[in-house]
């Protein structure tokens, strides 16, 4: 009667779910009394068979995988099903056994060893399903069942003068320690009289440095480990720990010594590779560390010119905080508001002061003079040529408006003053290239008579309040500060009671939106045409708010001067 035992297991084809296949060998090796070879075997059958349809037929995105195991009359039977890419074992070019280690081509090692100790394997793919079938049995030991072994272990450098007699002894004797991948073997500073030899699978050499652990080595089939504590006693000089599920063969001191006997020159072999492979592990960490020299070189570099950036950030925040000061304190606290007559003024600065401002200055007989202005330049220079304009203007004007022998009437005051101003900063500071425009005009709220000089400045609108026509205050001269004795010219017009003025600077027709779009003269026309309001403070708010309405979240990139007239009653 035949004796039968059989175990199932199903998993999502990845990489975290071996750990499940592990412990599934192990319940299968207790429970089925598995022979040393037929544990290899299903040892080889997860570390290669298995992480072959994960990493190659599901291109490591999952998919159904399934094991069934059973034994037989002795025979252990392995039936591997997946729904990935179709592939047969028997297509897979053997491995070239003489290349060396480090040369060898990745792959095909594994399935090699299989199909050796393995007494069969057949596949066998269903069109009609997907699914894909692979059945690899082995009986009890034979002798013939550990040839495949020798064979592996002749083509060493370690095993080359050793008779095959011993190396047949070896494979027997020897401890077969299988690893989940994840799975340390041995840790840095572990003492240890053995070393191993990788059958199937990778492992990794790594090694902890002060803040970091590093990858010396990546070993494949066919490498020894541990080999300079073997020799020497001494402690493990780094950490050994699986990448993929592997198989190691465990040589003890004994077992090393025995070989020794074989053939004395062994431990000269086993000497050199384990110098080679620490020559190389040292030349890699001081080629690490010469980068990681370099790295930190590299970012105290910039650490010190980023110490320097932000000094000179904050060195140019004072001076905008400095500038911006200045702006606010030459604007004027309070507007003057003539009897049925609304003034009102909005002073809005970007992030990087510019050089607008405002004012509105008595000139005695109940007049008021109207000024907007934008000096050229930012930051501190900008407002301190502000403040020199304003000031200058300013006291120029309420001098000139007591000295009505100098100054008859509102256009004479006006070229005077301007006149006085230009040439004293053409004079006294023309070699700092600055210069301002400005519109200033002179406002008689009995009469409605505008009088003004345009000096290079943006025309200031007057709208009508019913027909929202649009009338403009072209230039009649060049900005302040080009050249002394400039020829200046003023007019006159009137506000009607039912029309509006509105005097501003560039900012407000050239501010950008995120899409680099900018609000100009056109906007602003449609603005006045449609928009709706009643008085001066109305029509500021309603140019300011359609400003800001199409700039959104954009930057300010230029300040913003508005000045608006209208009749209260």
């Amino acid at each position: 009667m035949a004796i039968s035992e059989a175990r199932s297991i199903e998993i999502d084809a990845r990489w975290e779910n071996l750990a499940a296949l592990t412990d599934y060998t192990t319940e299968i090796e207790t429970d089925f009394a598995l022979t040393s070879e037929q544990a290899f075997v299903l040892g080889l059958v997860i570390e290669e068979i298995v992480t072959n349809i994960i990493k190659y037929s599901y291109a490591e995105q999952g998919g159904p995988l399934q094991l069934h195991s059973t034994l037989e009359n002795g025979e252990l039977a392995i039936r591997i099903l997946d729904r990935g890419q179709p592939f047969d074992p028997d297509d897979a070019d053997p491995p070239d056994l003489f290349a060396n280690i480090h040369d060898r081509q990745v792959g095909g090692l594994g399935v090699f060893l299989v199909r050796e100790m393995a007494d069969s394997i057949t596949y066998q793919h269903d069109l009609a399903t997907g699914w894909n079938t692979l059945i690899v049995t082995k009986k009890a030991s034979t002798e013939a069942s550990i040839a495949p072994l020798v064979e592996f272990l002749e083509q060493l450098p370690l095993f080359h003068e050793v008779n095959q007699a011993t190396i047949h002894n070896l494979v027997q004797s020897a401890e077969h320690v299988r690893l989940a991948p994840g799975e340390t073997l041995f840790r840095e500073g572990d003492s240890g009289d053995d070393c191993y030899i990788v059958m199937a699978g990778d492992v990794d050499v790594i090694k902890a440095l002060a803040t970091e652990t590093i990858l010396l080595e990546r070993c494949r089939p066919g490498a020894i480990l541990g080999e300079m504590a073997l020799i020497d006693n001494s402690p493990r000089a780094a950490s050994v720990r699986a990448r993929t599920a592997a198989t190691l063969l465990r040589i003890t001191e004994a077992e090393f010594v025995t070989l020794m006997h074989a053939n004395p020159t062994t431990a000269m072999a086993l000497l050199r590779g384990g110098t080679s492979r620490l020559r190389q592990a040292n030349a890699q960490m001081l080629g690490g560390l010469e980068k990681k020299n370099i790295e930190l070189a590299s970012a105290y570099e910039e650490l010190k010119s980023a110490q320097q950036e932000l000094l000179r950030l904050e060195r140019i925040e004072r001076e905008l905080a400095i500038a911006r000061d200045i702006q606010r304190f030459f604007l004027p606290p309070s507007i003057p508001q003539p009897k049925n007559w609304q003034i009102v003024a909005f002073n809005q600065g970007a992030l990087e002061v510019g050089g607008d401002f405002y004012d509105v200055i008595k000139l005695g007989g109940d007049k008021i003079g109207l000024v907007v202005a934008d000096a050229c330049g930012k930051g501190v220079p900008a407002a301190l040529f502000v403040a020199l304009t304003r000031s200058l203007l300013h006291s120029n004007a309420q001098a000139l408006a007591a000295r009505p022998e100098i100054a008859p009437d509102s256009l004479a005051l006006l070229i005077a003053a301007i006149n006085v101003t230009n040439n004293y900063i053409s004079r006294e500071h023309g070699a700092s290239n600055m210069f301002t425009t400005l519109f200033f005009a002179s406002f008689d709220p009995h009469t409605g008579e505008l009088a003004y000089v345009n000096a290079g400045h943006n025309p200031p609108i007057i709208i009508n309040r019913t027909s929202r026509t649009l009338r403009y205050l072209e230039g009649t001269g060049l900005p302040l500060g080009i050249m002394e004795d400039l020829p200046y010219k003023a007019k006159s017009t009137i506000l009607a009671a039912d029309e509006f003025f509105l005097g501003f600077t560039d900012g407000a027709t050239e501010a950008f939106n995120l899409a680099g779009e900018v609000f100009d003269d056109a906007a602003l026309t449609k603005v006045l045409k449609t928009g709706d309001f009643h008085d001066a403070q109305s029509l500021l708010t309603c140019v300011w708010q359609a400003i800001e309405a199409f700039v959104g979240d954009a930057e300010q990139a230029d300040d913003i001067t508005l000045l608006t007239v209208s009749r209260s009653g």
